[in-house]
């Protein structure tokens, strides 16, 4: 009897490929996480602040859930968008109207929006060279909703070096958990300020030689 065939390696094949789709939706859960922190840590160390929604979930058992922000607000005290501000938003544009996860839908169009909004921060900035990283899909919703603006690299200017940031190097990783975790704790014990200043991305900088100063 050729053993290929057999039932038990018919469902040990069924079981990796499982594992393998389940790994796959973890690391692209934790990258887009990472990228969230990373967004709130840049623009935190430049003087913005952040209100973040109690988080639903308190028992994690895989990846730390998303953090939706509140409030987010600039070094001049504005409020560059809000939950609330989003939700209006989505509601007026009628996202999953009539859909049974109506709800859902409209969590992420406000995900989705307030991502882009932080991408939209950090590319404004004078002192930093990004590239975005074009998404391969959209969010699927009865109206017309933009795709997740990624940025894949990153450059900062200091006035005399140039310093970059890799999402997917180690201690970056390594780092970036960390905040997520606090701010994810903080936030269960209902601290969701995050007051300017507070993060660092220094232990994130890598050096940069021979780069063109800009102008």
């Amino acid at each position: 009897m050729d053993r290929s065939f057999s039932p038990v390696n018919s469902v040990s094949s069924k079981l990796n490929k499982n594992e393998q789709v389940k790994k796959r939706k973890y690391n692209s859960v934790h990258l887009e996480n990472l990228r969230e922190i990373l967004y709130i840590s840049l623009l935190n160390t430049w003087g913005f602040s952040f209100v973040f929604v109690k988080p639903k979930k308190f028992n994690i058992h895989t990846v730390l859930p998303f953090i939706h922000i509140s409030k987010c607000i600039d070094p001049f005290g504005n409020i560059v968008f809000s939950y609330d501000e989003l939700r209006n938003e989505a509601i007026r544009l009628k996202v999953g109207e009539g859909k049974k996860d109506m709800e859902r839908r409209i969590t992420q169009y406000i995900k989705t929006r307030s991502n882009n909004v932080l991408v939209e921060c950090i590319l404004s900035m004078k002192f930093v060279i990004a590239t975005e990283k074009k998404s391969t899909k959209a969010i699927t919703v009865n109206t017309s909703i933009p795709s997740i603006r990624k940025i894949d690299q990153i450059v900062i200017f200091d006035g005399t070096n140039h310093w970059s940031i890799l999402l997917k190097d180690k201690g970056t990783i390594a780092f970036l958990d960390e905040v997520h975790k606090e701010i994810f704790e903080n936030a269960v014990k209902i601290n969701l300020w995050l007051i300017p200043l507070t993060i660092s991305i220094e232990p994130i900088l890598q050096y940069l030689p021979n780069i063109t100063p800009i102008k």
